[in-house]
């Protein structure tokens, strides 16, 4: 049927099921749009769109769990990477308060470097969202938004840095430089 025209395949519909299988489809589809739809429309809306919305918050809260646990890891890394070097600015006169608060500025740091290119991609990307798909029509990029999402990410580098933090601020100085002497 490729590259024929609909003239053409009504012929061989024709030809091949007789004359009145035409008529019965076109009036099936017919009763289709103008019966069914109508009636099934309000009931599907109804049902498909809240089914969406919560599949899309599940999804959001997975990511966001899962990005809780890779921001998390990742500040578990690097400190036990840089141990000698927290030892040494102990040794050097940082006080404890001072390494806590390197490590949760890092950490607070990490957060903002994937949250503000997040919510530029996302301000750059809602046009196309809102075109594209119906049901983000009056959606936008407010500043509550942004505000929203640059406190969610201070929030998430404070959770995921305290137990790092906290760990370097306890940090035994001799003991930190003696395991990683060899």
């Amino acid at each position: 049927t490729a590259g024929r025209t609909d003239v053409e395949i009504s012929q061989i519909i024709v030809e091949s099921h007789g004359a009145e299988m035409p008529a019965k489809a076109a009036a099936w589809m017919l009763r289709l749009y103008e019966e069914y739809l109508p009636r099934s429309l309000p009931r599907l809306k109804g049902r498909v769109l809240p089914n969406v919305t919560e599949i899309l918050e599940a999804a959001t809260a997975r990511d966001d769990i899962l990005n809780l646990l890779l921001t998390g890891n990742t500040m578990a890394q690097a400190i036990r990477e840089r141990i000698p070097e927290l030892a040494i600015l102990k040794t050097v006169g940082f006080s404890n308060t001072s390494v806590l608060v390197l490590v949760l500025a890092e950490s607070i740091l990490i957060a903002f470097m994937g949250c503000i290119p997040g919510l530029l991609v996302a301000q750059f990307a809602m046009p196309s969202l809102v075109s594209a798909a119906p049901f983000f029509d009056g959606v936008s990029m407010t500043s509550t938004i942004y505000f929203q999402g640059l406190g969610l990410a201070l929030l998430l580098g404070i959770v995921v840095g305290l137990p790092p933090a906290m760990k370097a601020m306890r940090l035994n100085i001799v003991d930190a430089l003696g395991e990683h002497a060899a």
